[in-house]
C-alpha cells in the first residue's frame, strides 16, 4: 500500500467513525467508542479495493 492509498484508507476510518458508524455495521459503546479490531474486520473496510474513489 503506498502513501496515497494509506492516505484514502485514513479518510475512509475517519470517516466510518465520525459519521454514523452503525450504518456501516460498526457498534459503538455507550461512550462512543469502537473496538478496532471490528473497525478493521468490518465489510466496507475489507471489501474497499486499494484505489477506491473518493464517493464515501
Amino acid at each position: 500500500m503506498n502513501e496515497k492509498q494509506r492516505a484514502r484508507l485514513n479518510e475512509l476510518m475517519s470517516f466510518i467513525l465520525r459519521h454514523e458508524p452503525y450504518k456501516f455495521d460498526v457498534l459503538t459503546d455507550e461512550d462512543g467508542f469502537v473496538k478496532i479490531n471490528e473497525l478493521i474486520n468490518s465489510e466496507t473496510i475489507n471489501l474497499t479495493p486499494p484505489n477506491f474513489c473518493r464517493n464515501f
